[in-house]
């Protein structure tokens, strides 16, 4: 589930601990993304964004990589 959306859709922490680094062309999408929503993470096949977040209340999908913390 989505716990929090971060510096405007940059980042996206989900309930289980994970942090997600959001794809800098994908933030217009996950900035409208908000609590709560169930987000399925699967392969993106992307090297550089190597996941794919889906908010299963929209349907929209992004890259994203994993993070350890919030970057400025």
């Amino acid at each position: 589930m989505l716990q929090e959306n971060l510096k405007n859709g940059r980042y996206i922490r989900l309930s289980d601990g994970t942090l997600w680094n959001i794809r800098p062309q994908d933030t217009s999408i996950t900035q409208s993304w908000i609590t709560p929503a169930e987000i399925i993470v699967s392969q993106s096949g992307d090297p550089n964004y190597p996941y794919k977040l889906t908010n299963s209340l929209t349907g929209s999908s992004v890259r994203a990589q994993k993070a350890q913390s919030v970057g400025q």
